[in-house]
């Protein structure tokens, strides 16, 4: 998906702004576990949250770092057969 130049920014901007989202609910949901105890939904909100920082940290990566060889190849290989 973001290997276009345009694509690539809106890749980036749409991590930022999960990481934003998802840091800030992430506090709230620990302040409510800390608060009023241990709760199995809450406990499973952070859970999914921590997995999707975790998402929008690989999504920026694979955002920013350059093409390797194998997509590279891959695209001709794509391009040759269409």
């Amino acid at each position: 998906m973001c290997c276009n130049v345009s694509r690539q920014y809106s890749c980036v901007v749409i991590g930022v702004l999960a990481l934003i989202v998802a840091s800030l609910d992430l506090g709230y949901r620990t302040h409510l576990l800390a608060t009023y105890g241990l709760n199995r939904w809450i406990l499973a909100s952070v859970i999914a949250w921590l997995l999707i920082i975790m998402a929008a940290v690989v999504l920026i990566v694979g955002a920013i770092k350059p093409k390797t060889f194998i997509q590279v190849t891959h695209t001709i290989f794509l391009q040759a057969a269409l």
